[in-house]
């Protein structure tokens, strides 16, 4: 029960709200006054659902581009930064708010002292290497928006419920956005001469577009559809409609790097980590293979289907203008970046002639924090990818193992992805993953009895000897 101060201070906060909207109103009129009152609603369903703000951010940005385009509007970095913000915001305020109460769930990991070392290298870096660099400004300006703050959001959802709460909501942003995006397909002019499909096009904006955004929001989609419904054993009928929606969605998008994360992640969750029947994994298989299949062979338009064939052809690794040849390129020059500079680096942002943006996280940090910072990096992949495992072999938590499957799944994509496109300081899907993870972990971790040298807890009638001493191994 709320104690009477509190109620006070909901009385005044809402008192104080009310007066501000009719003084907005006043002075700016209703339409803004409307638009005001929308976003202070918004606030409030987040403050009382976090995981709401983390899955939009998560999978639902998309929404935000959409609604700025229908309404005749251009992006910019302010209004996308201020989008951004007011999600983080929001959901780092009502977990703050959590923790608070839920502090008992909240213990801190090895992963977060990783995750901290690097960017704080990554700040540090800047401050060392500080040069008249509009990309190193841009990482340094991205980096507590899109990997600090999701990474942290992540880590204070604090229950299990909130995290599977979490998925629902990630998939039901992307599932919104499917009727739109068919209309836009079939219907807008502008977007039918595209050969690659996003939602929106802005044609007075440096970024016009977004297919690779488009093209992840569904494979993000398509995997937690379908490793919840092999795992769970729910096999509804609006589940294969979706993935097949998600599978057009996808090769719609043109996006080769998408195409090969979700191919990755799949070979991996079917071949290393799932425990469904080895029947059920051959339907799922050529179900997937078939729906893809079918849709490149027969309602592709033919102008995307010769993008694909060219993609794959000598042609597209020799041409100049191919982002195929453009990418290899660039993962040459930060490959020279970093045997020319291999302790240290040579600053955030200045990898690739100073564009800072090689499209592979790995030859990223190589390129500029060096040795030290690579070490750092795969030490974070090693740790998380070693929590996973070992709490998926700990039979006493498998009430959680389909979470810990999908999370690891998601991980794997996402970090598949990043060797194609993105920076590290906008890699926040990634972060998001990393943190969701070290969170269940965290979670269980607490509920288990301290077998540590100075423990007084001997015994536990719910775990073995060996499953509480690998656990209670806090780099396992």
């Amino acid at each position: 029960m709320f104690s009477v101060n509190t109620h006070k201070n909901y009385i005044y906060l809402s008192t104080v709200a009310l007066i501000s909207l009719v003084v907005f109103a006043t002075i700016y009129g209703t339409t803004l006054f409307i638009a005001a009152l929308l976003l202070l609603l918004t606030f409030i369903l987040f403050l009382k659902s976090p995981e709401l703000a983390l899955a939009i951010l998560f999978n639902g940005t998309l929404i935000y581009f959409y609604a700025v385009y229908k309404l005749g509007f251009q992006t910019n970095r302010i209004s996308t930064g201020a989008f951004y913000g007011f999600l983080a915001f929001s959901f780092l305020l009502a977990e703050a708010l959590l923790l608070s109460k839920e502090h008992a769930n909240f213990r801190l990991s090895f992963v977060d002292i990783l995750f901290s070392i690097f960017f704080l290298l990554f700040f540090l870096s800047y401050l060392a290497f500080s040069t008249d660099n509009d990309m190193a400004y841009k990482k340094i300006a991205y980096a507590p928006l899109l990997a600090v703050m999701p990474y942290f959001g992540s880590r204070f959802l604090l229950s299990e419920k909130r995290i599977k709460n979490f998925f629902k909501y990630s998939v039901f942003v992307a599932i919104i956005l499917m009727p739109p995006a068919f209309y836009e397909h079939f219907f807008n002019p502008v977007l039918a001469q595209k050969t690659r499909f996003s939602m929106y096009f802005f044609e007075n904006t440096n970024v016009k577009d977004n297919p690779i955004l488009f093209g992840s929001t569904y494979a993000v989609l398509l995997i937690i559809v379908l490793v919840w419904m092999l795992e769970s054993g729910k096999f509804t009928t609006i589940n294969p409609f979706i993935i097949a929606a998600s599978a057009y969605f996808i090769l719609l998008s043109g996006s080769r790097g998408v195409i090969i994360s979700l191919l990755t992640a799949i070979i991996f969750y079917f071949s290393l980590i799932s425990k469904i029947k080895l029947r059920t994994k051959i339907y799922a298989s050529v179900f997937i293979l078939f729906t893809f299949f079918g849709i490149y062979k027969y309602l592709l338009p033919e102008r995307l289907a010769n993008f694909y064939s060219y993609s794959i052809s000598a042609n597209a690794l020799q041409d100049s203008g191919s982002s195929i040849h453009m990418r290899i390129v660039m993962w040459e020059q930060a490959i020279r970046d970093f045997v020319e500079n291999p302790i240290i680096g040579i600053g955030t942002g200045n990898s690739n002639n100073r564009s800072g943006f090689p499209h592979n996280i790995v030859l990223e940090v190589a390129a500029e924090f060096g040795v030290l910072g690579l070490l750092v990096f795969i030490s974070l992949v090693y740790i998380i990818v070693r929590k996973a495992v070992v709490f998926l072999r700990n039979m006493q938590l498998s009430n959680s193992h389909m979470l810990m499957r999908l999370l690891l799944v998601l991980f794997i994509y996402f970090l598949t992805h990043a060797m194609f496109s993105g920076h590290m300081a906008n890699q926040f899907r990634l972060y998001i993953s990393v943190g969701l993870i070290a969170c269940l972990d965290n979670l269980w971790r607490l509920r288990l009895p301290d077998r540590s040298v100075n423990s007084s807890v001997k015994n536990s009638d719910n775990f073995t000897k060996e499953e509480l001493d690998v656990y209670n191994c806090e780099f396992c």
